[in-house]
């Protein structure tokens, strides 16, 4: 039978598969292409959104630690002040219970004379030792807080190596820190510079940009779209891309790519999680204004307090010392026993406890205050 005829080649050229040029140059196994596609979002991820969005959920975890540990060291130093504060009315303690005790020595000792000179009895006695007996006790007791409390904030202050004898200043006790403000409205007008206020709000911007991103990416995908394409021979893999015919081994296209998902309904669920968490955040935040508020009013309330303590202490001390020096002047003159000025130079120094307390109370009152506005210096904030 005559033989079929040949199969054209794209050339129009006949095929024949006997020749190792043509079968290599017409089979597919042999072809190899190269296709570019680029894609500039239209719609979805515009100016690179998401990219932003990203970003700012990576760099939102490192304010948030800083801020956590800002939060944390306000407390450690308000603590730390409080302490100070305890030390200091427990140092003044001892100077006046020192005080007293000398007082109380010479009052027995002036008792027991009236006694052999038969001006007073043996109950006049046993009471001024009684109270001599609580004094010193009393100094035992403050010796032993005051080396306690000594201890504890030399801990504080240093943990590594704390010091074994922590020495205050007399420029320190005075004004160990700046004094804060005392009016409401002022003080209120500073909460939101709390620490743990501004933590609850760098923590509710990852969920704002999560919803931004989830918002983002419910968008309809409209992208533009450049294609080119080449297409040649693989030469025993030493040559490639060798043209087919002259022109015909390129091909460009331009079009549009539209891709919309109708349901959206995890990007729903996604964005009402993300709104139930901000509004449990919103809550802790009004929760802990609310709190602030109410350790200012009570700061400033036992501020006031103490400082009318502190006045109608020391106006009964100026009373007891002009009775001690009338006192004394009679005794001067022969006109009254030594005894009498002494007791009333005791009651006066008993009444400065009220004084020491006082100041105690207005100290706890301003270191209170600091810790509600969370006014230590932090390094770094």
């Amino acid at each position: 039978p005559p033989p079929p005829p040949p199969i054209p080649s794209p050339t129009g050229e006949p095929l024949n598969f006997n020749d190792p040029e043509s079968s290599r140059r017409y089979n597919p196994a042999y072809n190899q292409s190269l296709k570019l596609e680029l894609a500039q979002p239209l719609w979805r991820g515009f100016m690179a959104r998401e990219v932003k969005l990203r970003r700012q959920m990576a760099a939102f975890p490192g304010l948030v630690a800083s801020y956590q540990k800002a939060a944390e060291r306000q407390l450690v130093y308000g603590q730390t002040e409080q302490l100070f504060v305890e030390l200091l009315r427990t140092e003044a303690l001892l100077n006046l219970t020192r005080q007293l005790v000398t007082l109380s020595k010479k009052f027995l000792r002036l008792m027991q004379n009236r006694i052999r000179l038969g001006r007073a009895d043996r109950v006049d006695t046993a009471a001024a030792e009684a109270s001599l007996i609580s004094y010193e006790g009393e100094l035992v007791r403050l010796e032993v807080t005051q080396t306690e409390l000594q201890a504890r904030l030399a801990w504080r202050i240093n943990p590594d190596q704390p010091a074994t004898n922590l020495k205050i200043t007399g420029s320190l006790a005075k004004s160990p820190l700046g004094k804060p403000t005392m009016v409401e409205s002022e003080a209120f007008g500073q909460i939101h510079s709390r620490y743990d206020i501004r933590l609850m709000s760098e923590r509710q911007k990852p969920l704002v940009t999560r919803a931004e991103l989830a918002k983002e990416q419910s968008r309809p995908q409209l992208d533009l779209i450049l294609q080119g394409e080449t297409t040649g021979l693989d030469d025993a893999g030493d040559t490639a891309l060798e043209k087919l015919q002259e022109g015909k081994h390129t091909r460009h296209q331009v079009g549009l790519r539209f891709n919309w998902n109708l349901e959206n309904t995890a990007t729903s669920a996604e964005q009402q999680k993300l709104a139930v968490e901000r509004l449990k955040l919103e809550e802790i935040k009004a929760q802990i204004v609310r709190e602030t508020q109410r350790d200012i009013r009570l700061a400033i309330l036992q501020f006031r307090a103490a400082d009318r303590l502190q006045r109608q202490a020391r106006r009964q001390i100026a009373s007891l010392e002009k009775q001690e020096r009338a006192e004394r002047r009679k005794f001067r003159q022969a006109r009254a026993e030594e005894i009498g000025a002494l007791r009333y130079q005791i009651e006066a120094l008993s009444a400065g406890r009220a004084v020491i307390d006082a100041d105690y109370s207005r100290r706890m009152a301003e270191a209170s205050l600091r810790l509600a506005l969370h006014r230590y210096r932090v390094s770094g904030s």
